[in-house]
C-alpha cells in the first residue's frame, strides 16, 4: 500500500490541516472507518451472550480479533490476549491484579522516562502495601546506561516495567538487550522477575516479538495505531494467569454463582477479567487497523519514520531559537522530537501554532519526571504518522518562524 494522505478522510476534508500529535493520538485511516460503520449496520449484536447466529457471529468476530492480535505481537496463544479500555486501563488491571501477589518488602523498577499511566498505578500499589519503587534514570540524552539497571536489581525485585520508546524523546531502547541483562540477573540471583512492556509508542513505529523478547506483561492502545478509542490490549504470558486476580467482576468473568452456597467460578482467563459487555465495534475497528498497519509493513513505516525524523532534525537544527532535546540521530529515536524555546509563553505559542492549522503538543506529555530531571518545565513535541510528508515540516517551520515573530 502506498503512503499516502488521501487514505486517511480528515485530510481530505481539512485540506490545510497539519497534524504533527500523532503521538498523543492518531488519525484513523478509511479501512478501519468503515469496518466499524460496516459492523453497526450489518453484524451488531452483544458477544458471547446469546443462542442467536448474529451474537454467535460476532463473538467469532472478537474471538477473531483476538487472535489477530496475537499474531501481531507474536504471543503464543490468544487466550493470553485481554481487551481493555487502554494501555492507561491495562497497567491498572495488571498493577492490582498481582496486589496480593507482592510481599511486603517487594521492590519495582521502573524508568524517568515513563508516561505517568505507567509511574502511578505502582505508586498506588507501594501506598497501599510496603513495596519500594526504584527509579532508573536516564542520561541528558534519552539514553540508559544500563549498568545502573544492574545495580538497581536485587533479591527484593519483583516488578521491572518500561516503555521501550520514550512519548517525549522518541528514544528507542533495545529489548532483548535490556530483558537479556534482566534475566542474567534474575538467574544470578535465584529469583523470579516479572517484566512488563508499555508498547504504547513503540507497537506504532517497530514491530513486537513477544516469543522472542521473553517477557511476562505487555499492553497497548488502539488508538495510537491507527484504530478507534476506547480499546486496548493487556498481553499476559499463559504462565502468569495462576498469579493474577480480578478485581473487577460481573457478566462473562463466572461460569457459576450460587449465592446460597457461596460459590463463585471464574471463567479462564483472558474472559475472567473481560467485566460486563466488551467495547464490540472498538475491537473490530482495532483489528482493521492492525490488518492496515501489516499491509503497508513495518520496513516501509521505519524507512518513512528515519527519513520524516532525518528532515525534520536538520531542518529544526539550522533555527537558532530552537533548543531540542534528546538524541540527534533519526536512529536511536522515531518520529518524535520534542523542544523548547526561551522567551515566549508556552501556551500562546501552542495556540497561535493551531489557530494556524498546525497541531502540536505543549505541556509535560504525561511525563513529569522526565522534565524534571531535565530541569524544564514543559516542552513543545512534534509527532509523526504514516500519513506526514516533508511538505508538513516545512509548513512547521514557517509558521513557526511566524508565531515567534509574533511573540518576542
Amino acid at each position: 500500500m502506498k503512503l499516502s494522505k488521501k487514505i486517511f478522510p480528515i485530510f481530505n476534508n481539512k485540506k490545510d490541516l497539519v497534524y504533527l500529535d500523532s503521538a498523543s493520538s492518531a488519525q484513523k485511516p478509511q479501512v478501519v472507518i468503515d469496518s466499524i460503520k460496516n459492523f453497526y449496520e450489518n453484524d451488531y449484536s452483544n458477544s458471547s451472550r446469546g443462542a442467536c447466529p448474529l451474537s454467535e457471529n460476532v463473538t467469532s468476530i472478537v474471538e477473531g480479533v483476538r487472535g489477530k492480535v496475537k499474531n501481531f505481537i507474536n504471543a503464543e496463544d490468544a487466550d493470553e490476549i485481554l481487551f481493555t479500555g487502554g494501555a492507561t486501563e491495562s497497567i491498572n488491571i495488571l498493577a492490582g491484579a498481582l496486589a496480593d501477589y507482592f510481599n511486603d518488602g517487594d521492590e519495582v523498577i521502573i524508568t524517568d522516562t515513563e508516561h505517568h499511566s505507567n509511574i502511578l498505578p505502582w505508586h498506588l500499589l507501594a501506598e497501599k502495601k510496603d513495596i519500594k519503587l526504584n527509579v532508573l534514570e536516564m542520561n541528558d540524552d534519552g539514553s540508559f546506561d544500563f549498568e545502573k539497571l544492574n545495580s538497581l536489581i536485587n533479591e527484593n525485585t519483583r516488578m521491572i516495567s518500561f516503555s521501550p520508546m520514550s512519548n517525549v524523546l522518541g528514544t528507542i531502547i533495545n529489548i532483548e538487550n535490556v530483558v537479556s541483562l534482566i534475566r542474567n540477573k534474575e538467574s544470578e540471583l535465584n529469583s523470579n522477575i516479572l517484566i512488563n512492556l508499555d508498547l504504547c509508542q513503540y507497537i506504532v513505529h517497530r514491530p513486537v516479538d513477544l516469543k522472542k523478547w521473553n517477557v511476562d506483561f505487555a499492553c497497548f492502545s488502539s488508538h495510537k495505531i491507527y484504530g478507534p478509542t476506547g480499546v486496548g490490549v493487556l498481553y499476559c504470558h499463559k504462565s502468569k494467569h495462576n498469579i493474577l486476580k480480578p478485581y473487577k467482576l460481573g457478566g462473562g468473568t463466572v461460569s457459576r454463582v450460587n449465592i446460597i452456597d457461596g460459590v463463585v467460578k471464574l471463567n479462564k482467563f483472558p474472559t475472567c477479567f473481560e467485566a460486563g459487555t466488551l467495547p464490540i465495534a472498538q475491537i473490530v475497528g482495532l483489528g482493521s487497523a492492525l490488518d492496515f498497519v501489516s499491509e503497508i509493513g513495518y520496513e516501509e513505516i521505519i524507512k518513512h519514520d528515519e527519513k520524516l525524523t532525518k528532515y525534520a532534525l536538520e531542518k529544526m537544527k539550522e533555527i537558532d531559537f530552537v533548543n531540542l532535546l534528546g538524541t540527534d540521530s533519526e536512529k536511536t529515536r522515531s518520529s518524535i522530537i520534542s523542544f523548547n524555546i526561551d522567551g515566549i509563553n508556552a501556551f500562546d505559542f501552542a495556540v497561535l501554532m493551531g489557530q494556524s492549522g498546525v497541531c502540536l503538543r505543549v505541556g509535560t506529555s504525561c511525563a513529569d519526571p522526565l522534565h524534571y530531571k531535565l530541569n524544564i518545565t514543559h516542552s513543545f513535541r512534534i509527532s509523526f504518522g504514516i500519513y506526514n510528508e516533508e511538505k508538513d515540516i516545512d509548513i512547521f517551520v514557517e509558521k513557526m518562524h511566524k508565531v515567534v515573530n509574533m511573540l518576542k
